[in-house]
């Protein structure tokens, strides 16, 4: 229960407030006329109530000194204060009815937005209702959240690998063992594509040829056995005798084969007679001239493929994998060949002993030589074999590599790269973790959303079987104040993604959708009259109250609550008024109407304290006490020097306007009908009732004579009574204001 508003200070029109009277009590009504803060006072109470500072923020007063803050004195909870931007407590359960609560669950101006749909839920569908709702509620702002963190995750994988395009794909495929292997080629494909001309121009490396080791030793081996041994022997001492060496054999062999008629051909002496030329030219046959040409032709090629030290394998070694190093940037070759120094080593002195073998039998062709290291030689060049192996392997890679460049494509090489390395990426930070991310995020999207379907069921479900009784409710509350119209097909949607409630408004059998103002159709806004608005939403708050599972230790504030009814709906929310006030903790009614807190009083079996909120000019407000009566009684005087004095001579007092004076009118009417024949007129009886009681009176009533001017006076200020009636004619409004001095006379 709140006591006090001990004080407030810069905020709305207060610059302070001050609380002068005895504590509010369990029924209590706060008289303020408009304009004086009982907005402001409804808005630092809700404040309080839901610990939201910005309802202070926005009402910081103009022009102010210092910060808001402000003091309220509660029964149970103690002071609950508002300083430096928060409160210092909760004062527990408060509903307040003001235009704030119109604004957030029932209309936006003219329109039921789906925000009011969406506060309509714990009004309709109580604590249960509210229970599912911000189940569903929850998991939809949970699957926003994760929308958005699912697209910033996908931002940022797309900036690291923008050829993703699918990115469930992506996330999904596993990445292989050999993705490095597998990257490897398709950087080689793609820079085979790349350079497509340069690889049909170059060569493919040739493998060099591999000695005949087994005929080379056969031919060191070889000799002529049909060569006599003496002419061998001859031969050879002559070839010593004339140190002729290495070239001896060819040089003689040549200067016999030039002979001509048997004389010499260096000194053309007659040879016939010389038994040493015999002896050579039987030495020098046809048999022995091709035995030599083949050592001749085996050293030549020995020696022109691998150089006489060996320095061609060097050659076509390095050349070779010159030649490799390109291709390998291009080709997948497998295993490239290899040949170490010491293996170099080897196999050109594998090269070299075979030269010497060679230029051995060349020198003494006849002789039988062996070969002492052949292990060695073979072993050596063995060691080029293997290489060569290799090189074959490449070499068909290459080929075929070479043949295949007319179906390429830079683009589609480029994208089988870009995705490959992807893929590596993929296992890497800072991509490992976004990977991660998107899992876990999208796998729980989707446990959400199964767990809102199943939420959304079960509200539903909750619907079904509830909405019927709630919507009974609200229809018997409108119908006892005496609406024309019910609500009906009240029913949850998910329109908007949150549970909203929808209803139409039923007049007869039309039934009209609630929703945006529509400007060729019937609408909520055309169907319904301010009253009818202001009853509607006086009802759904009525039921949020009482369905509350706090009922009984609410405080509750009503701001105006009577807000364009006639007096029968004022009569029904007095009524109303008071069965809160029994049922719950505290009712606070602040209005501007003393004749509607006079009726609050008047059946409240003297339970009800009345205060006054007002405020200077200065902001300075005060919280006093206050009586309804006096009120009342001061205001039939000031109605009947404002209607007097624009009936004399046409002016208005100072804060007077033709539409205050038009609506004074009926009420000071029906006052001084009670005040001349008291007793005479029940509390609720208007003006026309009254007219036609006087007119059933007869001629003897004293007002009888008058019942056309009453009657004239209710018509003609009826459409303004309420609001929206037209702007009142100067001479028509100063007429009837004659009619009403003439009637009251000097009374």
């Amino acid at each position: 229960m709140l006591l006090k508003v001990e004080t407030v200070e810069e905020i709305g029109r207060f610059k302070t407030l001050k609380h002068q009277a005895p504590h509010f009590g369990s029924l209590t009504a706060v008289f303020a006329r408009n304009g004086l803060g009982k907005s402001t006072l409804c808005s630092i109470i809700r404040s309080a109530a839901e610990q939201d500072a910005r309802l202070i923020a926005a009402r910081k007063r103009l022009g102010a000194t210092k910060e808001p803050s402000a003091h309220l004195q509660w029964h149970t909870h103690g002071a609950v204060t508002y300083s430096v931007g928060k409160w210092n407590s909760c004062p527990g359960p408060v509903h307040v009815f003001d235009a704030e609560f119109v604004r957030r669950n029932l209309h936006v101006g003219e329109s039921v937005t789906r925000d009011n749909k969406r506060s309509l839920i714990p009004i309709v569908l109580g604590e249960e209702g509210v229970k599912l709702a911000d189940k569903i509620s929850q998991l939809d702002s949970e699957q926003r959240d994760l929308a958005a963190k699912i697209s910033t995750v996908e931002r940022a994988i797309k900036r690291a690998c923008p050829v993703v395009t699918d990115i469930k794909a992506f996330v999904q495929r596993s990445v292989p063992d050999d993705i490095g292997c597998i990257i490897d080629r398709a950087r080689k494909s793609l820079e085979l594509a790349k350079n497509s001309v340069s690889v049909k121009l170059k060569q493919a490396p040739s493998p060099l040829p591999t000695p005949d080791i087994d005929g080379i030793c056969a031919l060191s081996a070889e000799t002529i056995e049909t060569l006599s041994a003496r002419a061998e022997s001859v031969l050879q001492d002559h070839i010593n005798a004339h140190a002729m060496e290495l070239q001896g054999t060819r040089w003689l062999k040549f200067g016999i084969e030039h002979m001509q008629e048997d004389k010499c051909p260096f000194c053309t002496q007659d040879t016939s007679k010389v038994d040493m030329v015999s002896l050579f030219k039987e030495y020098f046959s046809e048999e022995y001239s091709a035995f030599l040409k083949r050592i001749d032709l085996a050293y030549d090629l020995f020696a022109e493929t691998y150089g006489l030290k060996g320095e061609k394998i060097a050659d076509f070694i390095a050349k070779t994998n010159s030649d490799l190093a390109f291709w390998s940037n291009v080709c997948d070759l497998g295993e490239i060949p290899e040949l170490s120094a010491q293996d170099l080593h080897a196999v050109q002195h594998s090269v070299q002993a075979l030269e010497a073998q060679l230029a051995a039998k060349k020198a003494s062709p006849l002789s039988v030589l062996t070969i002492n290291n052949l292990a060695e030689i073979v072993d050596g060049f063995a060691k080029l074999a293997s290489y060569q192996s290799l090189l074959l392997t490449c070499i068909d890679i290459i080929s075929a590599a070479r043949s295949n460049t007319a179906d390429l494509d830079v683009k589609r090489a480029q994208e089988a790269y870009d995705k490959n390395d992807a893929l590596r990426l993929k296992t890497l930070p800072p991509l490992v973790a976004e990977v991660a991310d998107w899992t876990a995020y999208t796998s729980r999207r989707a446990e959400i959303e199964t767990e809102k379907k199943a939420a959304q069921e079960a509200l539903r479900t909750y619907t079904a079987a509830t909405i019927t009784q709630k919507q009974s409710l609200i229809n018997d509350l409108l119908e006892s104040f005496g609406t024309r119209f019910q609500i009906s097909q009240t029913k949850t949607n998910f329109i908007g993604r949150e549970a909203n409630v929808h209803f139409c408004i039923s007049i007869g059998d039309h039934h009209v959708d609630v929703g945006e103002r529509q400007e060729d159709k019937p609408c909520f806004t055309t169907v319904l009259s301010a009253g009818d608005k202001s009853t509607l939403a006086f009802s759904f708050f009525l039921l949020q109250v009482r369905e509350s599972a706090s009922f009984s230790a609410a405080t509750i504030i009503l701001d105006d609550p009577f807000s364009s009814q006639d007096l029968d709906r004022q009569w029904e929310t007095t009524s109303q008024i008071r069965a809160l006030a029994r049922d719950a903790c505290q009712v606070i009614v602040l209005s501007h109407d003393p004749r509607f807190l006079a009726l609050i009083e008047k059946n409240s079996r003297g339970q009800c304290s009345s205060f006054q909120l007002n405020c200077t000019d200065e902001g300075r407000g005060s919280i006093s006490s206050w009586s309804s009566t006096d009120e009342l009684k001061d205001l039939y005087v000031r109605q009947a020097e404002r209607i007097r004095e624009y009936a004399r001579c046409g002016h208005f007092l100072q804060g007077v306007t033709a539409e205050s004076l038009i609506k004074d009118l009926r009420p000071f009417l029906e006052d001084y009908m009670r005040a001349r024949f008291p007793g005479r007129f029940a509390p609720l009886v208007m003006l026309d009732d009254m007219a036609r009681q006087v007119e059933d009176a007869g001629s003897t009533d004293p007002m009888y004579g008058r019942v056309s001017d009453l009657r004239a006076i209710n018509e003609y200020s009826r459409d303004n009574m309420h609001g929206g009636g037209s702007l009142p004619n100067p001479a028509a409004l100063r007429s009837q204001c004659k009619k009403v001095a003439s009637i009251i006379g000097a009374y």
